[in-house]
Parts: C-alpha cells; structure tokens; sequence
C-alpha cells in the first residue's frame, strides 16, 4: 500500500513537472487574456494599492469603467498579496501554479473522503489537475481557479456534513474565494452543486444537512460581500439591469449587415498577420513601435532594452493552436516601475 505522504509528495511533483512553465524563471504566460487583459489590470492594481488608493476607476479603457465593481479584477482575493512579492507576469504564473497544485490535492482529499484507495485518489488528482480543460483554462486564472477549488469545496462540504457545524466554515471560505477571484456565474452555479451534494450525502435528516448549507452560504456571502457590493452596485447601474434595451443593443449588433460583410471576408483574412490588418483598416501597425505592448513571436525585439523576446512554441501564428504559449523576458510596459530585476 502506498504511503499517504509519498502519495502526495508523487501527486505534486507529477503537477509541478506537468506545469514546468509555471514555475521556470524568465517566463510569460502570454496566450490570450492572461498576457492581454489580466497583466496590464493587475499591474495597474498594485501601483495604486502600492500608492495607498483603492482603485476604483480604470481609465484606461473607452472613457473609463469602475474596476473594483468589476469582478474579474480580483482585487480583494488572497493571491493579490502575490503582486506585492513577486514581477506581475511571475505573480500570475504563481496563482496559476497554485491554482493547479490545489486541483490535484483537493482531487486527492476528495478521493480519500470517499474511500478511495490512496493509489485511487493519486490517480484521480492526476486525472483532474492535468486533464485537458484546466490546461485550456490556464489563460485566465477566475475560470481557473474557480474549477481547481470545486474538489476542495466538495471535500470541505463533505466535512461540513458529517462533522460539527463549526466545519461549515470550511465550505464557505473555499466558496467565497470563487467569488473573490471574480468568477460569479461558477459561484452561483456552486449553490447547486452544493445542494445537490448536501441531498446526495447528508449522513443526517436533510433539515439539518439543509441548515448546514444555509449556514455555510450565508457565511460565504458575507465574507465575499466586500466584492459582491460594488459588483452590485455597478450592475444596477449598466445596461444589464435593463433586459429589454440590452436586449435590444446585443440583437442590433449581432444581425448588423456588416456581421455579412466580416463572415465574407474572413476566409481571406484567416492567415493574415494582425499587424497588417490594423495597417489597412487603421493605416498603423499596433504591434509596433517604440515601448508599446504587443503580442511577442520569434526574433522581435523589445526596441527600448534590446533583449530578446521568443515564443517557446515558435511562430506567433502556431502559437493561437497550442494551450501553452511562453515567452522569454519581458516588454518595458509590463516591468514594475523602477525594477531592475
């Protein structure tokens, strides 16, 4: 029989060496939102947090849009203190990593909960931590996350259910972090998962296993306020509060006669280089220039340090087909202000 210990010590060096990219020095995690949307975001959060401001506009996009009231900032789940230790794109490889390494052992906590053999539950957070959807889902660390914890959140529901009612606290703090990572929808959908869990395993009367996971979500609510509210406040007033005009606006857009324009023309522009694409519809190449941010591929050079920055996975066109795209160094614009490292 396997030991317990060395079952978990195999669980997480297989993780870590599945996830290598995750934790080699010098590397970016760059493939779609994680290198577009979420390193500029969090690198404006910590130089306001680092100000001593609570950032609660972003001026940077259109005219400008709360940040706190939007949830995928993030901004008051526990891998922000990341930020403060480490470079923005290594800070974001450090919450992936960790993310994926709580998948495997929660699969494994889990598995062991429910009486499975010790080699039954290393397979089976294998099977989880580096099966295919986490790996896809490596580009945005809400979704991420909030996939990775769903063992944990059953195991510590599983707890809550068969021990005292002081474990419900376990359940609603894995929970609330869902909603803190920004992830609301999968936070919401947990409610079902967890009732169903609740109705399928309460060793009890169901009017205790239902108080239980009353307790439990008030609890989760109420330590994920601090998001929810200004969430809250900024959907009852946007568009979305009113079904009927978003409707209307989301209907418009999507039968516009230029959606046939751009279904004619996307076979032509299938294999273009988008840095063309923007000189012809813009008269300017957006992937250039000096100090700007842009999407790295094989030989270009940051202008502004002339180091080197490559695509592990070669050519920037092969790189939208692979789940893992790493590039060497990094562009000034993603540097912490003043770092020399």
């Amino acid at each position: 029989m396997l030991p317990e210990s060395r079952a978990v010590t195999v669980l997480l060096g297989l993780t870590l060496a599945f996830y290598h990219g995750l934790w080699l020095p010098g590397l970016v995690l760059i493939k779609r939102d994680a290198f577009r949307l979420h390193l500029p975001i969090k690198q404006y959060l910590i130089e306001r947090l680092s100000a001593g401001e609570l950032p609660q506009w972003f001026p940077y996009e259109a005219l400008g849009r709360p940040f706190i009231g939007v949830t995928h900032t993030g901004v008051f789940h526990p891998f922000t203190s990341l930020y403060f230790l480490l470079l923005i794109p290594d800070a974001y490889r450090a919450s992936t990593l960790l993310s994926c390494l709580l998948a495997a052992v929660g699969a494994f906590v889990l598995g062991r909960m429910l009486n499975f053999s010790r080699s039954g539950a290393l397979v089976a957070g294998l099977a989880f931590a580096l099966s295919g959807y986490l790996v896809s889902l490596t580009d945005h660390i809400a979704y991420l996350y909030s996939i990775c914890v769903l063992p944990l959140f059953c195991a510590a529901l599983e707890k809550a259910l068969v021990g005292s009612r002081a474990w419900t606290v376990a359940p609603a703090a894995v929970w609330a972090t869902v909603f803190l990572i920004g992830d609301i929808q999968t936070g919401y959908y947990d409610g079902f998962i967890a009732l169903a869990w609740a109705m399928a395993r309460a060793p009890g009367s169901r009017r205790e296993a239902c108080l239980r996971l009353f307790l439990a979500g008030s609890l989760a609510v109420l330590l994920a306020c601090i998001q929810l509210g200004p969430a809250a406040a900024v959907f009852a007033n946007s568009t979305r509060a009113q079904p009927t005009s978003f409707h209307e606006h989301a209907l418009y857009w999507s039968t516009h006669p230029l959606r046939l324009v751009t279904v004619l023309a996307s076979p032509i522009g299938e294999n273009a280089d988008p840095a063309d694409v923007g000189h012809f519809f813009f008269g300017t190449r957006p992937l250039e220039g000096r100090g700007r941010c842009f999407l790295p591929s094989a030989g270009t050079a940051d202008s502004t340090r002339s180091s080197t920055v490559w695509c592990r996975s070669g050519r920037h066109s092969d790189t939208r087909r692979n789940s893992w795209a790493w590039c060497r160094s990094l562009p000034r614009c993603l540097q912490e202000p003043g770092s020399t490292r």
